[in-house]
This record gives structure tokens, sequence and C-alpha cells, in this order.
């Protein structure tokens, strides 16, 4: 791991410097950077995220979105699981990346695969936060293959690694 992944601004910290008035937006829902930076859309659970290994396992790109924005700094790891990755690869994904919490959103199919871990709803309704956000620390970013040929092999990477 490399100083310039720990040093590099995250993307809440980002969001929160942006002085143009921007947002996030779909079909159902239009938030502002800066409500992002002020608030959560983890219902006030984000500490329960802080040092985890997550999978983020929403149907909603903007709960995707909302939830890499506030992750990034505060999970150990994040495996970003595609709406339409296969459920009979979920538990060997969970067990591979050693995950133990899914962040999910209201789209989310119910799977067997997530009752073991902390489950943390992620929504587009932005409540204030309820403590400090959690000691900042290096996270890792991991996107997972198409899986064509069995258990998707995931790919490790940092936020600077993406960018």
């Amino acid at each position: 791991m490399s100083m310039a992944g720990v040093d590099a601004p995250t993307p809440r910290e980002i969001v929160a410097k942006e002085s143009t008035p921007r947002s996030f937006f779909d079909r159902g829902a239009t938030l502002r950077f800066t409500d992002l930076a002020r608030g959560s859309s983890f219902g006030g659970r984000l500490s329960e995220l802080a040092g985890r290994s997550v999978l983020l396992a929403a149907e909603s790109q903007l709960t995707s979105a909302l939830a890499l924005i506030e992750l990034d700094g505060v999970s150990r790891r994040i495996v970003i699981l595609p709406p339409d990755a296969d459920p009979a690869h979920f538990p060997a994904i969970i067990s591979i990346a050693g995950i133990d919490a899914a962040v999910v959103d209201k789209g989310t199919p119910a799977h067997a695969a997530f009752d073991r871990l902390a489950r943390v709803v992620c929504s587009p309704a932005i409540e204030p936060l309820a403590d400090d956000p959690p000691p900042r620390i290096h996270t890792e970013w991991v996107m997972t293959t198409s899986g064509t040929t069995g258990v998707p092999k995931m790919v490790i990477h940092d936020l600077a690694t993406l960018t």
C-alpha cells in the first residue's frame, strides 16, 4: 500500500469541499453533494461498517454511489457486486473476500448468503450524521469479473488506481 492511497482525499472529503451546487439524481431522487457531506445514507449506522469487509449489493445506481462515497476511508474492503451477479456465487465471494457486512438497498433481493452478515440499508434519504465519522483508514476496492467461467475473480484496487 502506498502512502498516496492513504493521503488522497476520500470521496466524502471531495464532495464536502464542492462549492458549485451539484447533484446526484436518478428517477426517484435528487441529492445535492452538500447533503451527503453533512449526512449519511446509512440511517445512522455508518460506524457499524468501520473497519469491516463490506459487500455492496445494492440494486440502485444512486444508492451504490452514495454507499461508495461513504465507505471509502471507513471500511477496510468494499467488494462491489453488480446487480446481475449470479446468486449461486454469493457464498464463495463472501468467503474468499472475508466479508462480514453487507450494504443493501430496498431493491436488493433477499438471499440466504446475507443472513450471517451484519446488514445495513443504504437509502437516498440522507440523515444528519449521528456521530463524527470513524477514523480514516485505507480502503481496498474490489471489483469482480463477469464470472462466465465460474466464481468471479476479484481484482483489488484503491480509489487512486480506479481514478
